[in-house]
């Protein structure tokens, strides 16, 4: 069981660990599309690992732990809105996903209305 104190994204307990990872959120509007930027300070993906995260059934966790399907998933949705999902990543140094979609200006007029 854990006991310790949390400020944020730093956890200090009394069994001596120290946890600090960083995570970024970021969003714009870029045209007619808005972006939205997820960005931690993690291990990363490996490289020989990056092209297939998209895949549907790939995992690198053991059999039985991961269905692969979650970032498959995510894939196809984005897509299906028109939209585009890519990721950046460097080991040792952390992660970024990078998504797009397109705004929707028949609900921004209903929403000024």
């Amino acid at each position: 069981a854990f006991s310790g104190t949390s400020t944020g994204s730093h956890i200090e307990s009394d069994m001596s660990i120290t946890v600090c990872q960083i995570m970024a959120l970021r969003s714009a509007r870029n045209g007619d599309f808005v972006e939205v930027e997820v960005e931690d300070n993690g291990a990363g993906i490996p490289e020989d690992v990056l092209p297939k995260i998209f895949d549907p059934f790939f995992t690198t966790k053991p059999v039985g732990e991961g269905t692969g399907l979650g970032l498959s998933i995510v894939h196809k949705i984005i897509h299906a809105h028109g939209g585009s999902i890519k990721v950046r990543s460097t080991p040792n140094i952390g992660t970024t996903f990078s998504v797009s979609l397109p705004v929707e200006h028949s609900a921004l007029r209903q929403a000024a209305a």
